[in-house]
């Protein structure tokens, strides 16, 4: 299997540690799964005394989108990084799948909303992703009071 960043096409940006790591742990969770099936569906053939082809199942990827799409709700609101992170999960999910990741095990889908995270937190050498809009404001706003006016 392919790490998802080195999919063709490959991604030429380098990515920042927390991205590497979360990248690698989508890999690495990916082919534990994979070896647990072929494990287990070897098992069942030995077991029924018949050898065949087994067929792997297909999973649609808006199904994938979905699950992911449900996991990255658990994360907090739609948004800042959450929203960012669904608005990738399209484009990421065809890579996921390209890498021949096991989309239909809740284990990669729950690897792969950790992955969309980090992307938007961690992100690319080079990449701003400290946080948001509100958080880079410069003005000057002391909510509903002005803090400069109290006394000391």
């Amino acid at each position: 299997m392919w790490n998802i960043l080195q999919v063709p096409p490959k991604i030429a940006a380098i990515p920042k540690e927390g991205l590497r790591i979360a990248a690698e742990n989508l890999k690495t969770i990916a082919e534990q799964c994979a070896l647990e099936e072929a494990s287990d569906n070897a098992k069942r053939i030995r077991s029924q005394y018949y050898s065949q082809v087994l067929v792997t199942r297909a999973y649609p990827l808006e199904w994938f989108k979905d699950a992911v799409k449900e996991k990255l709700k658990n994360y907090g609101t739609l948004k800042g990084p959450v929203g960012s992170a669904l608005q990738d999960c399209d484009s990421y999910a065809v890579r996921a799948q390209s890498a021949g990741y096991p989309l239909h095990n809740s284990k990669v889908q729950e690897a792969f909303a950790e992955f969309l995270m980090s992307l938007h937190t961690s992100g690319f050498a080079g990449e701003d992703t400290n946080g948001t809009t509100i958080g880079n404001y410069k003005g000057d706003w002391g909510g509903f009071f002005n803090f400069k006016d109290l006394p000391n």
